[in-house]
């Protein structure tokens, strides 16, 4: 049974603390890392500022040769400052082993099969992002380079909500995708829709090297679509996730047939007679 322990901080501007075998969390401030026993250091993000309650199970070992000191020993609770100013999140090491038995943790640190259906649907989420990356990394026309580094960012909104079950979302202060994600992708997709024109024949994906990119970054988004689908069968998912792939994979298709048009690439078309 988790104990419950008061934490106070000390210096009273510290913003981070390490603890250990951590059940369930309501830190002081974001951001705050957890490290649990023989697993990778979690980021918690965007934590809001709760009362310094944390649940834990378990005393957290005093770092030999810390240069700090530590802050608090409360019950079975370690806390100790990190310097402040430190980026977030802080991965110290990138192996860890934790996941050789085909197991990984959610948000929450709940251990579950890396194939399950939740982690399938978020790491689709994560290639669909390294495709857009990839997108960029060709020189797309100005319009697109401005706005899909912030899909990119909202995509991240998306794994966060994932990651997470709609249980441990209640115990957590947590990016998600909200509404108004979808809206600027309806927004988006009514100007650029407005430059291209409607579509008048079926379109072949290719044209100019980022539009081409563009159309692949569309079909593993659908893919990232299809597979929440199954998810949302079985477990509660965030509710607007499923809208917000479902918008983007027609913004990304708008997107291909932008950069073809500024470009000054014909669209290659469908010819059914073939």
């Amino acid at each position: 049974m988790a104990k419950l322990v008061q934490v106070q901080c000390c210096p009273r501007n510290c913003k981070d603390i390490r603890l250990s075998q951590v059940a369930r969390h309501k830190l002081i401030t974001a951001p705050a890392w957890v490290r649990a026993a023989n697993q990778p250091v979690i980021p918690l993000l965007a934590l809001a500022p709760l009362p310094p309650l944390a649940f834990i199970t378990k005393p957290a070992p005093i770092p030999s040769g810390s240069p700090q000191t530590v802050a608090a020993v409360v019950g079975a609770l370690t806390v100790y400052p990190l310097p402040i100013g430190e980026p977030m999140p802080r991965l110290t090491k990138i192996y860890t082993r934790g996941g050789d038995q085909g197991l990984t943790a959610l948000g929450s640190g709940t251990r579950v099969p890396k194939d399950s259906w939740r982690v399938q649907a978020y790491g689709t989420a994560d290639e669909l992002n390294s495709q857009l990356g990839v997108a960029l990394a060709t020189g797309l026309c100005e319009r697109l380079a401005a706005v899909l580094p912030t899909i990119q960012n909202e995509l991240f909104h998306l794994g966060s909500d994932l990651c997470f079950t709609e249980e441990d979302k209640i115990k957590y202060n947590i990016p998600l995708i909200q509404e108004r994600h979808v809206q600027a992708l309806e927004a988006l997709i009514d100007e650029l829709t407005a430059v291209v024109g409607p579509l008048e024949n079926f379109i072949l994906p290719g044209g100019a090297l980022g539009s081409a990119h563009l159309h692949v970054a569309r079909t593993i988004c659908r893919r990232a679509e299809r597979e929440v689908v199954t998810l949302g069968r079985a477990e509660a998912i965030g509710p607007y996730v499923l809208q917000y792939l479902n918008r983007l994979s027609d913004a990304l298709f708008v997107m291909a047939r932008y950069e073809n048009h500024i470009r000054q690439v014909p669209e290659p078309l469908w010819n059914s007679q073939l």
